[in-house]
């Protein structure tokens, strides 16, 4: 059978003009859907600012809050890093714990080997060499939990969380005298991939569209197969 563009401008558009006019909704919908559930910045506590040397996590453990706004799974922290004066050595590795109290565990730790450095250039008057530094976390945070990542030794040993004047107030253990606030933050960003089930709806509703949209065109295709 043959089907003119008379028999398609005449019936089959005008019958499926109604759900075509939805598609772009329905393409924006899985679009949003798969675009939430992919891997992004779950928090930042702002830029590395340099304009300081950072807080010791040679011999001290430093512990700075962050919040989330979807339940998460974590993939990786790239923080501020600091080598000691002068010295051009990469940080090869960090001790890493993230939990729901300073210096906690409950959500994950490990021994994370540094898998990214960029160098940033000299902090604190051209004296620190400075790298935005990532490795790989796991566990899985929640909305309305303050959770807190602490990092302490590492390799090389004079390794340095940069400072960040614009986050939350961090913690120090000096393994001395208990828990004291640093006066600053420390510079860190959280990546993650959120929870599926927190935009399975956006899926739901798209296919749904998608579907809407297919219906029309099927039956008037079955209709010309028929005749």
């Amino acid at each position: 059978m043959q089907v003119s563009l008379g028999d398609v401008s005449g019936g089959t558009l005008r019958a499926g003009f109604g759900a075509v006019k939805f598609f772009p909704a329905a393409v924006l919908a899985l679009a949003c859907a798969f675009s939430a559930h992919a891997d992004r910045i779950i928090y930042s506590s702002g830029p590395i600012s340099m304009d300081s040397y950072g807080d010791w996590i040679g011999n001290q453990i430093i512990s700075d809050p962050f919040t989330v706004n979807d339940s998460t799974k974590l993939i990786s922290i790239t923080a501020g890093l600091q080598m000691d004066y002068q010295d051009f050595a990469l940080p090869v590795s960090v001790d890493w714990s993230i939990g729901t109290s300073p210096g906690a565990s409950d959500v994950g730790s490990g021994v994370a080997t540094i898998v990214s450095n960029t160098y940033l250039g000299l902090a604190y008057g051209g004296r620190y060499p400075t790298y935005a530094s990532t490795f790989d976390v796991s566990g899985w945070v929640n909305t309305n939990t303050t959770y807190w990542l602490t990092l302490t030794g590492g390799e090389p040993n004079a390794l340095d969380w940069d400072i960040n004047r614009f986050g939350p107030i961090a913690l120090y253990d000096s393994q001395y005298y208990g828990w004291s606030p640093t006066g600053d933050g420390e510079a860190f960003s959280v990546l993650g991939v959120p929870d599926m089930a927190s935009t399975g709806w956006l899926l739901g509703f798209g296919a749904a569209l998608m579907l809407s949209v297919a219906a029309p065109w099927n039956r008037r295709l079955a209709g010309f197969s028929r005749a």
